[in-house]
């Protein structure tokens, strides 16, 4: 288990822009960190993924201070995908995928490694791009090639099941892609959670979040102010406490989760 335990984090003015949040990426479910810009969610992401030091608290896996693992196990088991990556040089896309591959070692020799960029570069609808230049794709296709090397990372070929817990975190996944890519990046982390990973993904689209995800994590004011399946967890009074929106919490007519009907935004 992937946690988060009382965690803060304090600027160097003192600002507190985390502050004690709780949560635990539980194997086997998708959940979502919604709330308005600001809110601490891109921080929560960090510290669970080690990449920043809490003021207060802890982040563990498997009861294990994430401080205490070495940075090359932590890797086999947790991968993220940040906001942005900016890469300048001419690597083939096949390359950029294959970073994922570095914490594996010299697994490249005995062929799995070729075979899980090739899957994860399929899995994100790029399977003929591994020989096309980075630097040449769109900011989509970018965010595409980033996802499937943090899949390489995770070391799943398709169909496979995680020997030990894994955990993917996103932080804005579908910012720069269109509707029907939006729709594919978050039905492959679902899929990916249903074969038994840990998913947490930040998102601001809070329609999509609400009709795909199992669980969501509402945070507000550096604090996690809901928790809970979307049905249980989102209503009118939340969503206008939280992101001053004036919306009806509707059952989802085509799946599971529920679809959010703003009516209109609360002018400053």
């Amino acid at each position: 288990m992937l946690a988060a335990r009382e965690l803060s984090l304090i600027l160097p003015s003192g600002r507190r822009i985390l502050d004690r949040a709780s949560l635990s990426v539980a194997p086997g479910q998708l959940t979502a960190v919604i709330g308005p810009n600001g809110a601490g969610k891109s921080s929560l992401l960090r510290l669970l993924a080690g990449e920043a030091r809490p003021a207060e608290g802890r982040a563990d896996l498997d009861e294990t201070p994430l401080a205490r693992l070495r940075g090359r196990e932590r890797a086999r088991r947790i991968a993220v995908l940040p906001q942005s990556t900016h890469l300048d040089f001419a690597f083939r896309v096949s390359e950029v995928v294959g970073l994922g591959r570095l914490p594996h070692g010299d697994d490249e020799t005995r062929g799995r490694g070729r075979a899980v960029v090739a899957a994860a570069l399929a899995q994100v609808d790029l399977a003929d791009y591994g020989d096309r230049l980075y630097t040449t794709l769109s900011g989509g296709e970018q965010q595409r090639v980033q996802l499937a090397r943090c899949l390489a990372q995770l070391d799943l070929l398709a169909g496979e099941r995680p020997d030990r817990a894994r955990y993917l975190l996103l932080d804005e996944p579908t910012a720069s892609l269109d509707p029907a890519h939006q729709l594919a990046v978050m039905t492959l982390a679902r899929d990916l959670s249903r074969r038994g990973l840990g998913v947490l993904a930040v998102l601001h689209d809070l329609g999509l979040a609400a009709s795909v995800c199992d669980r969501l994590v509402v945070m507000a004011g550096g604090r996690i102010v809901a928790d809970g399946p979307p049905g249980a967890t989102l209503d009118r009074g939340l969503i206008a406490a939280v992101y001053g929106i004036d919306a009806e919490v509707i059952a989802n007519p085509v799946g599971g989760g529920v679809l959010i009907a703003p009516r209109a935004a609360r002018c400053p």
